[in-house]
């Protein structure tokens, strides 16, 4: 009975799979009652959703993830839960560390990537307007750009 329940667990095509369970209606009847009251599609490969392209995950990310876990993996999921808590508190706690020894309070890759628009916005002319608020003149358009509520008018 066993070998007939893996069997149609395991199989795509719905003969097979009808087969599998009328042997093992034959076998154990007890057994089968059993399965027709587990909703198909939690049990059997035929019954799984077909947008899922990969039954398998090997991901780099999670390979990443499982190696950080390292022994705590086998623990209880409470206990591997707080475990994953813990470490992320500390990560925050880290970063955070990190960031406030900046003099100006901007993390490295933001401020390069500031470094790098304001290269390629060389072509337009600035005008101060007010207090954090101006007008950026490009060649066909002008922008707006208020830095006190952090928004532009390019939608950027």
């Amino acid at each position: 009975m066993r070998k007939f329940f893996w069997k149609a667990s395991k199989t795509g095509d719905k003969y097979e799979f009808n087969k599998c369970l009328q042997n093992i209606d034959s076998i154990n009847p007890h057994a089968m009652a059993y399965l027709a009251a587990i909703k198909t599609c939690h049990w059997s490969k035929l019954a799984f959703d077909n947008s899922i392209k990969c039954d398998h995950v090997t991901n780099n990310m999670t390979e990443a993830f499982n190696s950080m876990l390292k022994d705590f993996r086998a623990m209880t999921y409470l206990g591997l839960m707080e475990y994953i808590r813990r470490m992320v508190m500390n990560r925050f706690q880290l970063r955070k560390e990190d960031y406030s020894r900046l003099g100006n309070g901007i993390p490295p890759p933001v401020n390069k990537k500031i470094k790098e628009n304001s290269v390629k916005c060389r072509i337009l002319r600035t005008l101060h307007s007010s207090q954090g608020k101006y007008e950026m003149l490009g060649l066909n358009r002008a922008y707006t750009a208020d830095l006190n509520d952090k928004t532009c008018k390019c939608g950027q």
